[in-house]
């Protein structure tokens, strides 16, 4: 049972002390330029997702827990030696980004084919969206903020195991990059005909890269 907490946003309660400081964080931001240009380009968003995490953990949350770690740390070091930079790690899934599609790609089929060799099991779905980001730094890392992160994350409810969803859009910059590797195909992404329902994004055309 959630345990009551007493608050009615009294002279004496601290709640809007922190929604003031929370303003004032911003503002400060803000006052620096870190909304400038200077924190802005063009990235690829890369989210690496462990397949069937939630399950477990109903079943075996130390399992599972375990398991979400060696995912994240074995795409972290795969990631950090194929010039990627990790923002976060989010529970049973972590976030990255490379400097152009290609690059995200390339790290992604490592990925994917270090774990099916040497991961014990673990599989990953992976999901790319590129476009304009902000680098801002509100801790001590940098975090990223623009449409990418938003679209990646929204995709990764429509992707495969051992495949890496993507824009169409993306689609021109690694298919000939890709093309000598037999090992590679693509697919288009359709519900019956129809291009994918993305939440916040509507119908979105997208393709997918099957590993084996």
């Amino acid at each position: 049972m959630r345990p009551k907490t007493k608050c009615n946003c009294s002279n004496s309660c601290t709640c809007k002390d922190e929604i003031i400081k929370a303003k004032n964080f911003v503002i400060n931001l803000k006052k620096k330029n870190k909304f400038s240009k200077k924190q802005r380009d063009t990235f690829s968003v890369v989210h690496f997702d462990l397949r069937g995490s939630t399950k477990l953990m109903r079943r075996d949350p130390q399992t599972s827990i375990t398991r979400m770690l060696l995912h994240n740390k074995m795409c972290r070091n795969i990631v950090e030696k194929n010039q990627g930079t990790v923002i976060k790690e989010l529970g049973d899934a972590i976030m990255v980004v490379f400097k152009s599609t290609a690059l995200a790609c390339e790290c992604a089929i490592k990925v994917i084919r270090n774990l099916k060799k040497y991961g014990g099991g673990i599989k990953t779905k992976v999901t790319i969206a590129s476009g304009t980001l902000w680098k801002i730094k509100t801790t001590t890392e940098e975090d990223v903020y623009g449409i990418p992160v938003n679209m990646c994350t929204r995709m990764s409810t429509h992707a495969q195991e051992n495949c890496i969803l993507f824009e169409e859009n993306a689609y021109v910059a690694v298919q000939n990059w890709l093309s000598d590797d037999k090992k590679i195909k693509f697919r288009k992404v359709s519900n019956k005909g129809e291009d994918l329902d993305l939440n916040d994004f509507g119908p979105t055309p997208m393709r997918k890269i099957i590993v084996s």
